[in-house]
């Protein structure tokens, strides 16, 4: 029970966020009319996770040799050399002029960045739904979002 509540409140304003932007309004709402109150929310709450998770096709986790997560940057620069607006940006083409670091991030579609650290307490780590920017050149990948890192290993 104790684990299900930590899980209910860290999801559930992203959740939530996510279902409302896809839809305009609650995606389940057949629920409302047959469930009552915590079984309810409960139940609102795990649909929307699983279809956050499993019906979006873009997701980094797990498919992507190297793919370490998605995080936060400013104008400071969480990776320091960059190489702005690469044409049709993939992958493979930031991992070709990032050789010699030991990461990489792709931003907002058309950023490849290099750098040799990732984490620090000013760029932490990011919600996996905020990394939503396809990339140029590989649309069926997310190049990280406005301010996001898609960050992987070179």
């Amino acid at each position: 029970m104790e684990m299900r509540n930590r899980l209910y409140s860290k999801y559930k304003k992203e959740c939530v966020t996510h279902c409302q932007r896809k839809s305009g309004r609650y995606r389940f709402s057949i629920i409302s009319f047959t469930l009552q109150g915590t079984m309810k929310n409960l139940m609102i709450f795990v649909l929307c996770l699983v279809s956050a998770v499993y019906s979006n096709p873009y997701r980094n986790i797990g498919l992507y040799r190297g793919y370490v997560g998605c995080f936060v940057d400013d104008p400071n620069r969480m990776l320091k050399h960059r190489i702005q607006g690469l044409h049709l940006n993939t992958l493979e083409k930031c991992r070709l002029h990032c050789r010699g670091y030991k990461y990489l991030g792709l931003q907002a579609s058309h950023w490849c960045l290099c750098g040799n650290r990732y984490y620090s307490h000013a760029f932490p780590q990011a919600s996996e739904l905020q990394c939503n920017y396809p990339c140029a050149g590989e649309p069926n990948r997310m190049c990280g979002g406005a301010w996001r890192n898609a960050i992987y290993e070179v």
